[in-house]
């Protein structure tokens, strides 16, 4: 009988609803963003400085012809004693309505998943990170995960004024 129950047990976690997170180092700090966030996953390519850009943004790249400003997630996340070293950086390609951005990681490590309900509210104090930029967190055997929407990292005007910076 108790091996009956085991065997249900299984199943209903197989019937949980799970959603795929791409883990990724900022800095220190281990972040996660959901899968369908994310339009592909990049070398970072040579960058191109743009004069009069925001503080947050590294540069552009030219991605197959499209011209991608890239936000440097450091800056924009307000992570401090952190360093790039940029030959093992990646670059997460975004897709904010029609626009594509880039969001320059140090390292993308892996691809899991996660019941959805081992996904928590984001607590009130999150050292410096602006909460809107924070989906939850994600409690993982080993570790928490502070999960990220992108699409709240840049705010609609901000979309719009990296459009205008590339088409200049």
């Amino acid at each position: 009988m108790l091996s009956r129950f085991h065997k249900s047990n299984k199943k209903e976690n197989k019937n949980k609803v799970q959603e795929q997170f791409v883990v990724f180092n900022v800095g220190q700090e281990e972040f996660g963003v959901g899968i369908k966030q994310t339009r592909e996953i990049i070398n970072v390519s040579e960058l191109t400085s743009i004069p009069n850009a925001p503080d947050f943004v590294r540069g552009v790249i030219n991605l197959r012809g499209e011209i991608v400003p890239v936000v440097d997630l450091i800056t924009r996340l307000s992570l401090s004693n952190s360093s790039y070293e940029m030959e093992e950086d990646k670059i997460i390609i975004v897709e904010f309505d029609e626009s594509l951005i880039g969001m320059l990681v140090n390292d993308v490590k892996e691809i899991i998943r996660l019941n959805v309900d081992d996904i928590n509210e984001a607590p009130k104090i999150t050292r410096g990170i602006n909460k809107d930029f924070i989906r939850g967190v994600g409690k993982l055997k080993d570790r928490l995960l502070i999960l990220l929407n992108l699409k709240q990292i840049l705010s609609e005007k901000e979309v719009q004024q990296l459009d205008e910076l590339v088409l200049e």
